[in-house]
């Protein structure tokens, strides 16, 4: 079948149609086959054989016209036929309630192209359709080129897509950007694929936003950095997971001299999007305005290998960029980094598609990554700490160990991570002449979330984020019976216990009593009831599964009674243990049954921030916990400080350790250890650098040490010393014994 264009026309506008014909024929697009456009008046002798051969059609009316109408008009050619794509082209305004493709004959070049566009119009699932908001990822081998609107490319297989829209110039931002696909002209069977721009957002706000965001390249460039920020203010609420967002909101650090909070925002644009080059680039460029040079010309010398960033580079022309980059300034004042960024210029500026081909893709994380967890924070002015940073933390430990001595940072640092969230929360943590930020970045799902605070001028911003819930080393109480209101005052400051060290653990004894209530209730549907019982169920389950001894929880009467050794006991008979455990994972389950109903504990996402982990808790119940948190949370990642080394020795694979310490200037300082816990006793954990341990020896004599693993060991060997000591006074053994002939 050739591609050709049928047209029906009424008789009497035989010269504008042939007007428009010739257009097509001559038509200098190149998605246009001239040989292939149907002839005109010529069709009256072979008019079923050029319908049945063209599949697209165009109907010329002077009148309003149908459905029903146009299937007779093909029920006169050929009724068994009917077109890939129609349009109508009205020869004068009419009011019609036609709702197919149409629209009302103009001049004949202009006609001529409105129908070119129209039947070579997409229509295929997966593809843009006119006036979509399509997200278009440019990642060919070389650059898209846009001309005179048209976008085309080796990525579209020759096709070509029109555009709404276009910035108001090529500028170096444009590696992600929001355009509307009015058309998609297509040759063949090539397929195009645009990602739409995100999912369950109107088009003209993502336009609209779009726009808003080249208002504020504008504001950057003319360091309008007040109207900027409230632009980024705005994009933010609206598209968080846009990495262009946070991306801006590095250059507008960067651009303000503050490299810290830049890098912090640039690796939180290249977590949304690895392979995007200008932030990789600025990430790096960050680092050496922080005077970390050394860090950042590695960073940059990284990227020359890294297939993605080097493949987005070349789609948006940046590969001469260094040699134009003021950024680079500061290393080519430096005598001992000035070769290094010269060849560097060069490496980029000579970069070439072969050397591209040769790269190997980046390998894809070979360990599933949690669904909510810390990627990145950076710490400045609070409490102790002058600065504490770590970045591109791995998203697949599900627990991570605080260990240090006392007074070194670690509660410090669990508290400033609620602080970058939640702010301090009426607690004292802060001088009032302080000005601290904290920068927090989680990674979830295919999101991101930032939690920003900063207190300057005695004014405070803050983020906000979901399931973060935050545990201080007291956890022994629960709140008594709540009003409502206070209720859902303590249920809206989920780290409240941490940052005030005090009450603030939400009564889990209550919350059965509520629930046995609305149980009660004979209004509530048979639904509703059977899926607070499965609640109830699952809560008390739990309960004895991370309570000693107890074997089943029950409700009598207004109490709350716990199974222990066949005798029925309230909690207020507990030991320190049993309250710390009822307490915080009490706690733990009722702010995530709210925040996430009608998910099992299996489901469940969250951070929890656990100060003093050991606190309370036998030796057995430090080893258990990490595992059996894990079982029952398999979704949540746990931070715990810990003095104990025993948590660490049950700790899931891939478990972090993080030693606080401090350096020469008796600055705190963030060590990572590096240490396979599976394999370690509490004997040399203590004294690995986890901990530290090597100086509570007496080692003026070492003999008297024992050296064993094990307890019963010690004994084991006892008992063989005393049998050796009395079979040397009471055992003859014979000379020949030891002759060797004998």
């Amino acid at each position: 079948m050739t591609t050709g264009i049928f047209f029906h026309y009424p008789k009497n506008f035989i010269k504008e149609v042939g007007e428009i014909y010739d257009c097509l024929k001559s038509s200098s697009n190149p998605w246009m086959d001239a040989k292939d456009v149907a002839p005109g008046e010529d069709w009256d002798e072979a008019r079923k054989e050029a319908f049945v051969e063209a599949p697209y059609w165009v109907i010329f009316s002077d009148r309003p016209i149908s459905e029903k109408e146009i299937h007779k008009i093909a029920g006169e050619y050929a009724s068994d036929h009917e077109p890939e794509l129609l349009t109508v082209v009205f020869l004068k305004e009419l009011k019609t309630r036609y709702k197919g493709r149409c629209f009302i004959l103009q001049d004949p070049a202009e006609t001529a192209t409105r129908i070119a566009d129209q039947l070579y119009l997409s229509q295929r699932e997966g593809e843009a359709v006119a006036g979509q908001c399509a997200l278009i990822t440019l990642n060919p081998p070389n650059a898209a080129i846009v001309q005179k609107g048209i976008l085309t490319g080796p990525d579209f297989g020759g096709a070509q897509i029109e555009l709404a829209s276009l910035p108001s110039e090529v500028e170096f931002f444009n590696w992600f950007y929001v355009y509307t696909a009015i058309t998609i002209k297509k040759p063949g069977s090539t397929e195009v694929t645009l990602e739409r721009w995100k999912p369950g957002h109107d088009p003209i706000v993502s336009k609209s936003i779009a726009g808003l965001a080249a208002q504020c390249r504008r504001d950057l460039h003319e360091e309008r950095f007040e109207e900027a920020r409230g632009k980024l203010s705005k994009i933010r609420k609206v598209c968080p997971s846009w990495e262009m967002s946070w991306f801006l909101d590095g250059m507008l650090a960067l651009r303000t001299k503050d490299p810290l909070r830049a890098r912090f925002y640039f690796e939180v644009s290249l977590e949304i999007r690895s392979s995007s080059f200008p932030a990789a680039w600025f990430s790096a460029i960050s680092l050496i305005w922080n005077d970390e040079i050394e860090r950042g010309l590695a960073e940059l010398e990284e990227i020359l290998t890294n297939h993605g960033q080097m493949n987005d580079c070349m789609n948006a022309h940046l590969l001469g960029y260094p040699k134009e980059d003021r950024f680079l300034e500061k290393v080519r004042r430096q005598p001992d980094f000035e070769g290094r960024c010269k060849k560097l210029e060069e490496d980029f500026a000579n970069f070439t598609l072969s050397q591209l081909t040769g790269l190997a893709p980046t390998p894809k994380a070979r360990q599933e990554p949690l669904p909510l967890a810390l990627r990145s924070f950076t710490i400045r002015n609070f409490q102790r700490m002058t600065l504490l940073k770590m970045e591109r933390i791995p998203l697949h430990s599900q627990w991570i160990f605080l260990t240090g001595d006392n007074g070194e940072g670690k509660t410090s640092l669990l508290q400033a991570l609620a602080v970058g969230f939640f702010g301090v929360n009426g607690a004292e943590l802060i001088d009032k002449d302080d000005q601290p930020k904290i920068l927090v970045s989680l990674v979830h799902g295919s999101g991101i979330v930032v939690g920003d605070f900063q207190r300057e001028d005695g004014r405070e911003t803050v983020g906000w984020a979901e399931n973060v819930l935050g545990y201080g080393p007291a956890r022994l109480d629960i709140s008594g019976s709540l009003t409502e209101q206070e209720a859902g005052r303590l249920l809206d400051r989920p780290v409240h216990s941490l940052l005030h060290q005090s009450k603030g653990l939400l009564n889990i004894e209550q919350w059965l009593k509520d629930q046995h209530l609305k149980l009660q209730n004979k209004e509530l549907s048979t639904g509703a009831k059977t899926q607070i019982q499965k609640t109830v169920d699952q809560v008390c389950e739990t309960l004895t599964v991370l309570l000693p001894q107890v074997d089943k929880v029950v409700l009598q009467g207004d109490q709350v009674l716990y199974r222990e050794k066949d005798r029925l006991l309230p909690g207020s008979r507990f030991s320190a243990g049993h309250l710390a455990i009822r307490a915080m994972f009490g706690d733990m389950m009722v702010r995530f049954l709210k925040s996430q109903p009608n998910k099992s504990f299996s489901e469940m996402e969250g951070l929890v921030l656990i100060d003093e982990l050991e606190n309370h808790f036998h030796v057995r119940w430090q080893f258990q916990l990490p595992q059996l948190l894990s079982k029952i949370f398999p979704k949540v990642q746990f931070i715990a400080s810990t003095h104990s080394p025993v948590p660490l020795l049950g700790a899931p694979p891939n478990s972090l350790v993080w030693r606080i310490d401090h350096d020469d200037k008796r600055e705190p300082v963030i060590k990572p250890i590096s240490i396979e816990l599976e394999r370690h006793s509490p004997n040399n954990l203590l004294s690995s650098p986890a901990f530290g341990f090597d100086g509570f020896l007496d080692h003026s004599d070492l003999k008297k040490l024992h050296t064993e693993d094990d307890f019963n060991r010690i004994l084991e060997d006892k008992n063989i010393d005393a049998y050796l000591k009395w079979a040397e006074s009471n055992v003859q053994i014979p000379k020949s014994f030891f002759d060797g002939d004998s």
